[in-house]
């Protein structure tokens, strides 16, 4: 299972974008350029593929850091800005990966670990879901409309660190006191939640932005619902 999420990500992250992620209210109407269509259509060979690939973990250790950070903070309202437009103009599957993997662990751990294929199957399957849903969106729209263009990689990237909450409540909601993790479990989803809007709100399109937000912030509230349910 986990083979496949990775060759559907790897899929889905490969597919070029036209610009980068903090510019995309900047973009001017109309199609791509002949030329920039010839190149996104044109075959990438094994050798670009992989460079394309080593630019989604080519990230320091300084970097994951502030990162997490920063994804840890959504109730503070002074963020570092090269952070902030860090996620957005060179996001890293690096992160992410190890982020959801870990939150996986995290949340099983509540339950003896008995449940951990659910969770794996929740967390890796919104992962790679919100990029798919979002591709689906994007293609089934009126003709005469003008394209819309999704930033995959950067939601992707932001949404991955935002599980760095869902780690923090699991371990917390190891007290067994029923009002303390329902509200550690609410503060954690509410922290996700300012997180995923102020990276979304200000940098997509604003035909796209909604729906990203709501997805996202949909997602992040079955998972919270459901690590409730399931494992506590």
């Amino acid at each position: 299972m986990i083979w496949l999420a990775y060759q559907l990500s790897v899929l889905m992250l490969s597919q070029p974008e036209s610009r980068p992620f903090p510019a995309m209210s900047d973009i001017p109407s109309g199609r791509m350029e002949p030329s920039l269509q010839a190149a996104a259509a044109a075959p990438q060979s094994p050798t670009q593929l992989l460079g394309r690939i080593q630019e989604l973990f080519d990230v320091s250790t300084d970097d994951i850091v502030d990162r997490m950070k920063f994804s840890a903070t959504g109730f503070k309202l002074a963020v570092s800005p090269i952070t902030a437009s860090a996620l957005s103009e060179r996001p890293d599957m690096y992160g992410p990966f190890w982020i959801t993997t870990s939150a996986i662990l995290a949340m099983a751990s509540c339950s003896g670990y008995s449940s951990m294929w659910i969770a794996a199957v929740l967390l890796y399957g919104i992962l790679i879901g919100i990029p798919v849903a979002l591709w689906v969106y994007s293609k089934f729209q009126p003709s005469s409309a003008e394209p819309i263009t999704v930033p995959y990689k950067p939601i992707i990237c932001v949404y991955g660190y935002s599980n760095l909450s869902i780690i923090i409540v699991a371990i917390l909601c190891h007290f067994p006191i029923p009002i303390f993790q329902k509200a550690v479990a609410c503060i954690g989803a509410v922290n996700s939640g300012i997180f995923l809007y102020r990276n979304f709100w200000n940098s997509i399109d604003q035909r796209s932005r909604i729906v990203v937000i709501f997805l996202t912030l949909g997602c992040q509230v079955v998972t919270y619902l459901a690590f409730y349910a399931i494992f506590l």
